[in-house]
């Protein structure tokens, strides 16, 4: 720590270090794709389709930022601490698999249909490892924290440590989706003027995370073991699927109404109810690494 005394005091702390916080590696991002069209008959169709995409995205601390000081107290202009950041990647996978078939009748009860009928099938993954070398973050401020804080002792310091490794592959967050769904529609026509689209899908989403064995940060300093004996020895969370299950219907209505019988306008309208994707940012908080 140092007095910087050239400098104007004025209240509220900033965080200042000569290196950046982060620094991104290319992201690389993959997708591959394969389509089977089958023409069945002469009103019957079979799709397939095959889908991949991987997205991969290192966010990396700077090698120095960790034992910098980085937090500038403005009233004292005293500078320590040290950046709570880490190391993590993102690594997304997803796999998918789709089958659909249409099947066009004419003159059936009346009025002319297409009917699609559809199954899918989707596994996404997702890997984020963390880590970090420091096993400790901390800052000591005199007034005007960057948090907030506020006392009547001027003298106020702040330990944040985390469930972390030291290295790449320590500690992960691994969980993973499998998403099945079908659907049906069906659009028919009355007299050559009335379309109506009728469907209806089922989403059923299961959200799993991977248990394994970590050895947390805490492990390798003495002072935090002695802080926190319960994590000074490899850490081991079983698998659980399911931990979030959700199943849901999605029914959609339409209509083209020719006014006038010559084709020259038509009128339009209609309605869905849509359901989000299960995605991996609701099971993240879930995970116990």
């Amino acid at each position: 720590s140092f007095r910087n005394w050239d400098r104007p005091f004025s209240p509220g702390s900033i965080f200042q270090s000569q290196y950046t916080g982060f620094y991104r590696d290319n992201a690389q991002d993959t997708v591959g794709q394969a389509q089977l069209s089958w023409i069945m008959t002469q009103n019957s169709f079979l799709d397939l389709r095959l889908l991949y995409q991987r997205g991969y995205d290192p966010r990396l601390i700077h090698p120095k930022v960790e034992k910098d000081t980085t937090y500038v107290d403005r009233y004292t202009g005293i500078t320590t601490g040290t950046t709570t950041g880490r190391s993590y990647v993102y690594d997304v996978p997803k796999m998918g698999v789709r089958l659909s078939l249409t099947q066009f009748l004419d003159d059936f009860l009346g009025v002319d249909h297409e009917i699609k009928l559809g199954l899918e099938y989707e596994l996404a993954k997702t890997l984020i490892p963390w880590w970090r070398e420091n096993p400790i973050a901390q800052m000591i401020l005199y007034n005007g924290s960057i948090y907030g804080f506020k006392d009547i002792n001027p003298i106020m310091g702040q330990l944040t440590v985390g469930l972390w490794g030291q290295k790449k592959g320590d500690w992960e967050s691994n969980m993973d989706t499998n998403r099945y769904s079908a659907y049906i529609q069906d659009s028919f026509t009355f007299k050559d003027r009335l379309t109506l689209n009728l469907g209806i899908r089922y989403d059923e989403s299961h959200g799993n995370y991977k248990g394994g064995t970590y050895m947390p940060i805490f492990a390798v300093d003495p002072l935090l073991s002695m802080l926190n004996p319960d994590y000074t020895h490899k850490v081991t969370f079983p698998d659980v699927n399911d931990v979030m299950l959700w199943k849901d219907f999605s029914p959609r209505a339409g209509l083209v109404f020719d006014v006038f019988g010559d084709h020259t306008t038509a009128f339009k309208a209609s309605w869905a109810w849509y359901n989000d994707d299960l995605e991996m940012g609701r099971l993240l908080p879930l995970t116990p690494s």
